[in-house]
């Protein structure tokens, strides 16, 4: 008999071993694999449908874990390197009195989930607009930077609040949008 079960790969094998211990023959799909509770083990489960054993999934698990965590602090120690640059590009499009606070958010943004990367591209389009880029190449800009929503919403924030002409800038990014065949996205 085929029983629903939601969860994890853990939960589906706790369940339908259950099954199995007051003798009842049902079976799940997890991930277009079948599982049945008269031979379910977590190690056979977590071999069909992962390809490893339950402690290789682990280690694997732990390992990618490990790997990601020094990727992003191995990203974030280069862009410390490179705040000096940041400010500096900045204050050419900041005005004076916002340069202290344009360095807390180059720091504060260093430390975030994105490492920073949202100073660099809004630099980059501060920059070509700075040098009249049309407007057109700035909007394939951001869209070639491969942007969340949340990193766009930082990237729109660090731009409208810090770029003499930011809010100029965005006025024209969404009348440009707003033209035919131009998809909205600002």
């Amino acid at each position: 008999m085929k029983i629903e079960i939601y969860g994890n790969l853990e939960d589906v094998v706790r369940e339908l071993l259950k099954y199995k211990e007051i003798g009842i023959d049902v079976y799940c799909d997890f991930n277009k694999h079948k599982l049945y509770s008269r031979n379910v083990t977590l190690d056979s489960a977590y071999l069909e449908v992962t390809g490893y054993t339950y402690q290789e999934f682990l280690r694997r698990k732990r390992e990618s874990i490990e790997k990601w965590r020094k990727e992003q602090e191995e990203e974030k120690e280069r862009n410390k390197a490179k705040k000096p640059e940041w400010i500096k590009r900045g204050r050419k499009l900041i005005d004076e009195a916002l340069w202290s606070e344009w360095e807390r958010c180059i720091d504060i943004r260093i430390n975030d989930l994105y490492n920073g990367m949202e100073v660099e591209c809004a630099l980059q389009v501060m920059e070509a607009y700075e040098n009249n880029t049309p407007i057109e190449e700035i909007s394939k800009q951001i869209e070639s930077q491969g942007h969340s929503g949340a990193s766009y919403g930082m990237l729109k924030s660090i731009i409208i609040n810090f770029y003499r002409r930011g809010n100029e800038l965005f006025q024209k990014l969404s009348e440009f949008e707003e033209t035919p065949n131009n998809g909205k996205r600002f």
